[in-house]
Formats: C-alpha cells, sequence, structure tokens
C-alpha cells in the first residue's frame, strides 16, 4: 500500500495495523526502553495477535529467564502456548570472535 510521504497516521491506525499482517516478526524485543507506555503497547499488541490466533516471530539476545523477565509471564505463557520458543544460544555471527 503506497500511503504517501505526507500523510500521518494515529497511533490506534499504527497499533491496528500490526493486527493484520498473518505474521508479524519483531526483531531485537531486548532493546525496548521497558516504559510503562512501551510494556502495555507491547502487551496489547502481542494479546491481541494470540487471540485472534495471528502467528509472531520475536527475536533477541536475552535468555528464556531475561525473556521472561522483559516481558512479563504472561505474554511469555501465551508465545510458548500459541507456538513454542526456541533458544538459540550458540555465539553470535555479527561479531567478531577473538
Amino acid at each position: 500500500m503506497n500511503e504517501g510521504a505526507g500523510l500521518k497516521r494515529t497511533e490506534l491506525q499504527v497499533l491496528e495495523s500490526l493486527g493484520r499482517p498473518s505474521l508479524l516478526v519483531l526483531d531485537e524485543i531486548g532493546q525496548r526502553t521497558e516504559s510503562e507506555w512501551e510494556n502495555r503497547t507491547f502487551f496489547k499488541v502481542l494479546n491481541a495477535r494470540y487471540y485472534d490466533m495471528s502467528d509472531s516471530i520475536l527475536t533477541c539476545y536475552l535468555t528464556l529467564q531475561e525473556l521472561r523477565q522483559n516481558l512479563g509471564p504472561s505474554l511469555v505463557d501465551r508465545m510458548k502456548e500459541g507456538g513454542g520458543m526456541v533458544e538459540c544460544n550458540w555465539p553470535s555471527f555479527s561479531s567478531p570472535t577473538s
């Protein structure tokens, strides 16, 4: 969809658009600032996708324990219940090895 450079969307329109794709991939979620607004918004988006049975993939450089602390137990449980979690704990390919 070509929306033009001058078109401004409301916050609600942006959040609703995150529910439309059949697959939503959110990269580097561990880089969130974890403000109260951000945590609520993140929960609303992922919770709505969970109830709509829409697929979501989250990537981060966090252990499962850190992820549970970052997202909260209810979102982690929804992610596990809706499909699963895969911990990829091998060395980073983007950083040089010493």
